[in-house]
């Protein structure tokens, strides 16, 4: 398959109706603290955070918040958020989510990518893969706006997942 047909079966994909909901924001960078040390930074990796319920339907709209060692963010899913990567040295990651009346945590923490080089890899491929054009088009704005290759360490793609819609 070349490029242009790949491209295109993205395309038919993501008009199909099925697959992520599309990120028509920009990716959002962290806030930093005072406590935030730059010592050692290796540039900035990029996450896509969802939110879904138990039965696999996609939350828009909830609130959550990321926190690290020296800066946070409150953002609304589906989003791209621009993560401090300081490579082997990466601290674990919180994110509290909350929608309707339910709260959800989750702890990440960094983990070495074998087999897999970060320097050049951003969200765009993960868009490929689900047929999502949307995703692909900011994983490439992404790729601009990333200053310094990360690590081979990294944190992987958040999806927060809620209990079932209350009726």
């Amino acid at each position: 398959m070349n490029k242009a047909s790949g491209i295109l079966l993205a395309f038919l994909m993501a008009c199909g109706g099925n697959g992520p909901l599309t990120i028509s924001t920009r990716p959002l960078e962290v806030e930093k603290t005072a406590e935030f040390s730059g010592i050692g930074l290796i540039g900035y990796q990029p996450l896509t955070f969802r939110a879904e319920h138990k039965n696999g339907e996609e939350i828009r709209g909830a609130l959550c918040e990321l926190t690290g060692s020296g800066f946070n963010l409150t953002f609304l899913t589906p989003a791209i958020i621009m993560v401090p990567n300081f490579g082997e040295r990466n601290q674990n990651l919180a994110t509290y989510c909350r929608f309707e009346s339910q709260t959800v945590t989750q702890i990440q923490t960094s983990k070495k990518r074998t087999g897999i080089s970060l320097s050049g890899i951003a969200t765009g491929v993960g868009g490929i893969a689900a047929g999502a054009v949307g995703e692909l088009l900011v994983g490439t704005v992404t790729d601009a706006i990333a200053t310094k290759p990360t690590s081979d360490y990294g944190y992987t793609d958040t999806t927060i997942i809620f209990d079932e819609k209350e009726e």
